[in-house]
C-alpha cells in the first residue's frame, strides 16, 4: 500500500493515493491492536482463536517471516523494529543462518501448521529456508545495522563453506533450498540445491543492501550498510 500510495503520488492520481494511505492506515491499527506480542509479531490466529507465535505459545513462538516483513514493509515502529530484530538473533540465529522459526514444531496439529511432517530443524519445521536469508539482511541494513546483516549474509552463503564441505555436503558454488539448523543433529547440512529463490535474494541484498547500490526512478542511490 505504501509503494502503491507513491506510485500513484507520481502519476498525479491523488484519489488513489489517499485510497492507499487511508487502508494502509486502518491496517496498521489493526496490525497494533492484535499483531504485536510485547517483544516480537504473533503469525497467525486460527479459526479457533488461538493466536500462534506468542510467548504463551510452546512452539513456532517465534516466527522469522513477520518479523522481518514488518520491518521491511514499515508496519513496525522503530522500537518494535529494534525489539523484533533482537529476538530473531537471540533465537532464529545459527552459524548456518537464520531459521525460520523456534521452537521446532512436534504436536501443533498438521491442519494449522504443516511443518509438523518434517522432523525438527529440517525445511519449514525450524530449519534454515535460504531463500529467506536476503530478508533478513536487507532488514538488518534498514536499521543500519550492518555489521549483523554482514554475519548473516555470511552464515549462509555456499562460499563459506569451501574448508569445511563435509558440513554442508553441497556445492560450493551454488544455493540450496534448505540447510538442516541446530535442532537437527546434522546441522549444517544443506539440500536440494539449485531449487531455490536463495540465488536472487542474496546476489539482492548484498548488492543493494549491504553495498547499498539501488535503481531508484529519479536515479542511482548510493547508501552502503
Amino acid at each position: 500500500l505504501t509503494e502503491y500510495a507513491r506510485i500513484a503520488e507520481r502519476l498525479g492520481k491523488p484519489e488513489e493515493q489517499a485510497w492507499a494511505e487511508a487502508q494502509r492506515e486502518t491496517l496498521d491499527a489493526a496490525i497494533q491492536k492484535i499483531a504485536w506480542d510485547g517483544e516480537w509479531f504473533i503469525w497467525a490466529i486460527g479459526d479457533d482463536g488461538t493466536v500462534y507465535g506468542t510467548k504463551d505459545y510452546e512452539e513456532g513462538q517465534v516466527y522469522f517471516n513477520t518479523q522481518v516483513w514488518a520491518v521491511l514493509s514499515g508496519a513496525a515502529s522503530e522500537e518494535q523494529a529494534e525489539k523484533c530484530l533482537q529476538v530473531v538473533e537471540d533465537e532464529l540465529f545459527t552459524p548456518y543462518g537464520l531459521m525460520l522459526a523456534a521452537p521446532p514444531f512436534v504436536k501443533t496439529p498438521v491442519d494449522v501448521m504443516r511443518s509438523v511432517v518434517y522432523l525438527t530443524g529440517i525445511k519449514e519445521n525450524a530449519g534454515i529456508f535460504n531463500h529467506t536469508q536476503g530478508w533478513g539482511v536487507m532488514a538488518e541494513c534498514m536499521t543500519g545495522n550492518g555489521d549483523r546483516a554482514f554475519r548473516y549474509f555470511r552464515a549462509s552463503m555456499p562460499a563459506a563453506y569451501n574448508d569445511r564441505a563435509e558440513i554442508r555436503q553441497s556445492e560450493p558454488y551454488v544455493q540450496a533450498q534448505t540447510t538442516y539448523s541446530t535442532f537437527s543433529p546434522r546441522a549444517g547440512n544443506a539440500r536440494t540445491a539449485w531449487l531455490t529463490g536463495a540465488a536472487a535474494w542474496a546476489y539482492y541484498s548484498a548488492t543493494q543492501y549491504i553495498l547499498g547500490i539501488r535503481p531508484e526512478v529519479d536515479g542511482l542511490r548510493l547508501d552502503p550498510c
